[in-house]
């Protein structure tokens, strides 16, 4: 079976320096801070990770700020129907965006926050919430593991359950819940990857029972 490519609708949250020049105001992390040179940057290291895991990684050219804006890029996103969304936050005052974002378009969304930007409470704000996986790095590269599980996902979800008995096959295809197939479910994972399960389970709002 072939299976399709994740798509990822992604973009960068921060007004542009030149309008925070006029207000006279850069909120943190300051003007010394090259949004625009880490969009060109950030935006390249995302291609890359694209290409390397085989994914559909669309970025948005122009920067999201605002209500307006926002309200715009919510719109963009419902329409088109991703298999998740990726923002990356290279201003602090743009952080009710971000959650704004999460709340209204409902999709497993990783949230990039270079370190620097946003302070330890507003990182706390979505670091536990479903459906979400925020990383706090200095490394963009950082991220890659977010994608990984969204291309995971998809994979998964174009995926078939194969019951071989003796000459007979069952083939279960477009079961909605895997609850409702009898018998027994398990997966057995071998290594220490607690954490990352627990991460994907996070970001797709499986509940975790220690």
């Amino acid at each position: 079976m072939r299976h399709l490519p994740a798509e990822v609708s992604g973009a960068f949250l921060y007004p542009p320096t030149e309008l925070l020049r006029k207000r006279g105001y850069y909120s943190w992390p300051g003007a010394g801070f090259d949004a625009e040179g880490r969009q060109k940057e950030y935006a390249e290291v995302i291609g890359s990770i694209s290409r390397r895991l085989g994914m559909k990684i669309s970025l948005r050219r122009e920067p999201v700020y605002g209500p307006e804006g926002v309200g715009r890029f919510v719109g963009e996103v419902k329409e088109k129907g991703p298999d998740g969304l990726l923002l990356v936050l290279l201003q602090k005052g743009e952080w009710g965006s971000v959650v704004r974002i999460v709340d209204e378009v409902g999709v497993p969304t990783v949230v990039f926050v270079p370190v620097g930007v946003l302070l330890n409470p507003q990182i706390n704000q979505l670091h536990r919430r479903k459906g979400v996986y925020v990383v706090s790095s200095l490394d963009i590269e950082g991220l890659e593991y977010g994608m990984r599980m969204i291309g995971t996902a998809k994979w998964m979800g174009e995926s078939r359950i194969v019951n071989v008995a003796g000459d007979e096959e069952l083939v279960l295809d477009g079961v909605e819940d895997v609850c409702e197939v009898k018998g027994m479910h398990q997966t057995i994972i071998y290594g220490d990857h607690a954490k990352k399960l627990r991460s994907f389970c996070q970001l797709y709002g499986i509940d975790v029972i220690d």
